[in-house]
């Protein structure tokens, strides 16, 4: 049997966040885009932030973390009714982890 080391999760783990571009969503109806105002990478943990200021107001939506070969790698199903005013913290969290098959 062999297994993954805690360093071998940390290189994966911060190899996806390598691979990351930016996020999506959807404002009122509108596509937009916004870049990622923070990731951290702690052992085989990724936190993803993004940060809705407040200027920005209304529904939103479908938002979705893409790649730099444009593809979608994550989504939230979550809406968020936003005011003027306010910011926003959105936070996208994963653990990676190895499977022992049988």
């Amino acid at each position: 049997m062999s297994n993954l080391t805690a360093t071998g999760l940390n290189k994966i783990a911060t190899l996806f966040v390598y691979s990351l571009s930016h996020a999506t969503y959807k404002l009122n109806g509108v596509n937009h885009t916004i870049g990622f105002v923070r990731t951290i990478i702690t052992d085989n943990i990724v936190k993803i932030y993004i940060w809705f200021d407040d200027t920005i107001s209304g529904e939103i939506r479908d938002i979705a973390i893409i790649d730099i070969d444009n593809d979608i790698v994550a989504t939230s199903t979550n809406v968020y009714a936003k005011i003027t005013g306010d910011g926003l913290y959105v936070s996208f969290k994963y653990q990676l982890t190895e499977l022992e098959v049988l």
